[in-house]
């Protein structure tokens, strides 16, 4: 039978799926140094400045300082500084990769890259509205932004005569009834999190949310989805539902979607009717500034999309004396289609790629990354 693809937005390619990069803490440009000789035997590998602090004159007797590091990273990175080519997310007092990064050892600025807009409001309202019932069988979300959509859409409803119009009896219209399929812990933290007066549309937390752990990227969601309404497959997890029929999707979605999730749904048998809806774009800030301000040379730049990254490289340059062909700084990127540009568009291989659009997969990734470094490096004597 044909795949059906009913498209109310515009196509286009956007590898950023998921992942809202925020820092909030004050630079510390301070880094940790090789070991420091005394009169004593000082602990291998602390750093230069709580050494300094700890004995000033080098003339007191040993001193163990074992233990302040933590034995998950090498000493000679801790207080390095992390740069995120991300737009900050106000969704929590700290954004979960700065705390992951500060957790470990690392301090982090952002850079806010590309600025978001709204679209199609009104018929997203219209479709929430709408309900459920006989039109659809799943949400597929990839990124908070569209979750951010979401929330206006229901502040718009809240605010109108409409919202008090629906009916009593079914005041969620279904909503509450059909899985969200998201790509990443954050896309799925940002449905949980929404909010609503309940007349047309549950609040985040009575949301079924599903897919964000045994996703990550689009075409990783697109196999999730399709085992989710499989009756043949073991993994099955949706019980009662009896394909064959087709199974319809509202896909919301940017000005960018990348073509994995929709080429995967629709190749699939029994076929999948995916409808796309535009809710947002995205554009370049004019004048991009790292917050809070920094100046030196950043230990680590993270990617977390192709397109973000590529309208970065002009204002890293002037912020950091960043470019790609040096490798004093290195790279980290979100997911495999950013580590794929970066090698095939900017012919650099990346120093560390997070399988995830996760803080503790970028963290673990950078850890490891430095580890290794580290390793390499000769140690003094």
């Amino acid at each position: 039978m044909a795949c059906f693809l009913n498209a109310l937005g515009s196509s286009g390619r956007d590898p950023a799926f998921d992942g809202e990069a925020i820092v909030e803490d004050e630079v510390r440009r301070s880094s940790c140094v090789r070991p420091i000789p005394t009169n004593g035997a000082l602990a291998s590998g602390v750093c230069a400045d709580v050494a300094c602090r700890l004995n000033p004159t080098a003339s007191s007797p040993s001193t163990s300082l074992s233990g302040m590091c933590s034995p998950t990273r090498p000493i000679e990175q801790l207080r390095k500084t992390v740069v995120l080519v991300k737009t900050p997310s106000d969704s929590c007092p700290q954004d979960p990769y700065t705390r992951s990064l500060k957790a470990d050892g690392y301090e982090s600025v952002f850079l806010p890259i590309l600025k978001t807009s709204f679209n199609s409001l009104d018929r997203l309202g219209e479709i929430i509205h709408e309900g459920v019932e006989g039109r659809w069988d799943g949400v597929v979300v990839t990124s908070p932004r569209s979750v951010g959509a979401i929330q206006e859409a229901l502040n718009q409803l809240d605010s109108s005569s409409t919202a008090h119009h629906t009916n009593r009896r079914d005041p969620n219209l279904g909503w509450d009834t059909i899985p969200f399929f998201a790509v990443g812990p954050s896309t799925a933290q940002a449905l949980s999190s929404l909010t609503s007066s309940e007349r047309c549309f549950p609040s985040g937390p009575r949301l079924k949310v599903v897919g964000q752990d045994e996703s990550g990227c689009g075409s990783k969601l697109a196999k999730f989805i399709n085992l989710y309404y499989d009756p043949s497959s073991e993994s099955n997890l949706k019980t009662n539902f009896n394909r064959p029929k087709p199974v319809n999707l509202l896909y919301v979605t940017g000005d960018h979607p990348h073509p994995a999730l929709r080429d995967t749904l629709l190749s699939s048998r029994p076929p999948f009717v995916l409808t796309e809806l535009q809710v947002y774009s995205t554009s370049p800030f004019e004048t991009p500034k790292l917050d809070p301000p920094f100046f030196g040379r950043a230990s680590w730049v993270v990617f977390f999309s192709p397109r973000s990254a590529e309208a970065a490289l002009p204002a890293l340059n002037q912020h950091i004396d960043f470019n790609l062909n040096s490798l004093e700084t290195k790279i980290a990127v979100i997911g495999f289609t950013t580590e794929k540009w970066l090698h095939s568009q900017a012919r650099r291989q990346a120093d560390a790629v997070a399988s995830k659009p996760e803080p503790k997969s970028l963290v673990e990734a950078i850890v490891t990354a430095d580890n290794q470094h580290y390793e390499k490096t000769p140690k003094q004597i």
